[in-house]
């Protein structure tokens, strides 16, 4: 009964008719969630816009190839270009571009390792996005299986998701100790009998779960990644739109259904 109570209260929240808490429901009904957490569920890719010019100067050094002291915006302009590569190919492009050096992806993996620790202390306290916590919430209570697919160290995404009170809605963390195609190969073997629904605001969450049968949808809290995504791909601005989407495209799929089974018993006459 508390559930059901809940349930209500958060159809209400997201101004979920009954007709539209079914097509959600159906929507779910076979699918597991992949949600990435970083500029997904919080606005923790923030931080690296904030630190990464300071973790740069402190670590790589202060000055660039030209002798000029390297600034904020420079550093920020390469991060934001490759938004959704892997941090350490985006450190190589720094090195490179910045401070003119070679360095290989396992040296950038390296300064990868430590920028984690540096943006520590400030990643656990970011805002958690409007009603994302009501969101997973409600996708708990439906009996929805969700994981978190990110590229960033467990331990993080963990304290992140403890600090906001929504750990209790995952059933676990895909993270860094392996690529995020590999992660999808393990859940696609592991619930065979279940299709993908992916959130992200990256290409790399887009090409990792790109298979038949997935759906994906692009987020864009910040407004400001819409053109990295294919056309097709919908590009939601908040947890409200994502709700709506998901509506649309369970009622869009169970039309053109009817429509396939109409003609078929058209066409046995």
């Amino acid at each position: 009964m508390k559930n059901i109570s809940r349930i209500k209260e958060l159809c209400n929240l997201f101004n979920l008719t009954k007709d539209d808490f079914t097509a959600f429901k159906l929507f779910f009904a076979d699918r597991i969630l992949l949600a990435d957490h970083d500029g997904s569920i919080c606005d923790t890719n923030l931080v690296k816009d904030e630190l990464l010019g300071e973790f740069c100067r402190s670590l790589l050094g202060k000055t660039d190839k030209n002798g000029e002291v390297v600034k904020d915006d420079v550093v920020n302009k390469i991060h934001r270009g490759a938004h959704g590569l892997p941090m350490n190919m985006i450190f190589v492009d720094i090195a490179k571009t910045v401070y003119g050096r070679d360095i290989s992806l396992d040296e950038g993996q390296v300064i990868t390792n430590k920028l984690n620790d540096y943006i520590r202390p400030s990643y656990m306290n970011r805002r958690i996005y409007d009603k994302a916590a009501e969101y997973h919430e409600l996708l708990n209570l439906l009996g929805v299986k969700q994981f978190i697919l990110t590229g960033m160290e467990n331990d993080m995404i963990e304290s992140s998701l403890k600090n906001h009170k929504i750990d209790k809605y995952f059933s676990g963390i895909l993270g860094s100790e392996k690529k995020k195609t590999e992660w999808v190969e393990e859940i696609v073997k592991q619930y065979p009998n279940f299709k993908i629904f992916a959130t992200g605001d990256a290409m790399s969450e887009y090409k990792a779960t790109k298979r038949e049968g997935t759906v994906f949808m692009g987020l864009d809290f910040e407004n400001r990644k819409e053109s990295l995504f294919p056309e097709e791909v919908p590009v939601l601005k908040s947890y409200d739109e994502l709700v709506k989407k998901i509506v649309m495209f369970q009622k869009s799929r169970e039309k053109q259904n009817s429509l396939i089974i109409e003609k078929s018993i058209q066409n046995q006459r």
